[in-house]
């Protein structure tokens, strides 16, 4: 017995991480109808070590590097079922029935574009996850369900290398403005592994910052821009206070060349949409629980 869901895997350089994701996808009891890995940066060693570990697997590759929301992007589109469950190459299920569950939430909440699952660092107690679905305003690519036949109707992820601050909120609000919901299940639960990340980096800080000046630019109309800027700056201070200076320099002396090289993606939405989902950030009404 297999479930209705492809499983996607977005990786780039973490070899072994990406293998124990994969065999952690496969253990799954149901498993997934089909796993696919998009293998970033042409990274030959990366795509042959998951071809000798695991032949069944699809496998796409990018030479250059597309990031992860690029990486989605082609693995959505390439899946074969309608329900396609998210990771990163440092996460997995949490629990064996995980891809049943899936189903189980798909099928009790019909008109969710995307479920956000719970995300756990690998500390927490494996009993039985408790609370109600609610409407979310954001999610996080490393675990979530994507509805394909919605997203196949947007344009997907802006491919950025480095994408913090942008892609899940970025779609959201597009989401959002298409009267699409994102749900938060939390019995579905995926552990992220975070001893290897690299959010401290000053690559990373930069981005951070660039990235809020190019959301705001791309969906804010001119008439919000203001309230862009001031998000930008905010998170910029954030940096600061942690010590991060060079990183946020960096970040702002990018701004202008980002928006440039993005500027074919800019189609703003309505002030309303935009200060809804603002809205929709601090308070998320909730919807029918599953039993």
């Amino acid at each position: 017995m297999i479930t209705p869901v492809t499983a996607i895997v977005t990786a780039y350089k973490r070899h072994e991480q990406t293998l124990e994701t994969v065999r952690c996808l496969l253990a799954c009891v149901p498993p997934p109808a089909e796993v696919l890995v998009h293998v970033d940066g042409g990274r030959k060693d990366m795509e042959e070590a998951l071809k000798q570990a695991f032949p069944t697997i699809r496998i796409l590759t990018s030479e250059s590097s597309v990031g992860p929301g690029g990486g989605r992007n082609r693995l959505v589109r390439e899946a074969r079922e309608n329900l396609v469950a998210s990771f990163d190459d440092d996460s997995h299920p949490a629990d064996a029935d995980f891809f049943q569950r899936v189903v189980d939430a798909a099928t009790a909440i019909p008109d969710a574009a995307i479920i956000a699952a719970t995300i756990l660092d690998g500390t927490e107690e494996s009993g039985p996850q408790p609370g109600r679905a609610m409407i979310a305003a954001n999610f996080v690519g490393c675990g979530c369900v994507y509805r394909r036949e919605v997203f196949v109707k947007t344009t997907g992820y802006v491919p950025l290398p480095v994408a913090y601050g942008m892609e899940e909120v970025d779609l959201s609000i597009r989401l959002h403005a298409m009267g699409s919901k994102i749900v938060h299940e939390p019995r579905l639960r995926v552990v992220h592994d975070l001893k290897h990340d690299h959010r401290e980096t000053e690559t990373v800080s930069a981005a951070m910052v660039a990235n809020l000046a190019l959301l705001a630019y791309l969906r804010y109309p001119a008439v919000l821009w203001p309230l862009g800027l001031w998000q930008c700056l905010r998170k910029a201070m954030e940096l600061l206070v942690k010590g991060r200076v060079k990183g946020v320099l960096a970040g702002l002396c990018d701004i202008p060349g980002h928006l440039w090289h993005h500027r074919g993606h800019r189609k703003p939405l309505k002030p309303s949409v935009v200060l809804s989902h603002i809205r929709l950030r601090r308070q998320s009404p909730p919807i029918q629980a599953l039993e």
